[in-house]
């Protein structure tokens, strides 16, 4: 058995919707981490869009 995590992959849903293998629901404009292969799927679906992490750093704010 593998002790490796699967790469994660933050995307933004561009719409609603409910991955039909999972039941996991999304919002609209709400970001999510996805495993590389469900990142490639709903990207091809237009499901979602890339968010760079490096960037959302960047803008929060300091505690």
């Amino acid at each position: 058995m593998s002790d490796t995590k699967p790469k994660m992959v933050r995307g933004k849903a561009t719409r609603d919707f409910t991955d039909a293998t999972t039941e996991r629901r999304f919002a609209a404009r709400s970001s999510h981490d996805f495993t590389e292969g469900e990142f490639g799927n709903f990207l091809a679906a237009g499901l979602l869009v890339a968010v760079d992490t490096a960037d959302a750093a960047k803008t929060k704010p300091a505690a």
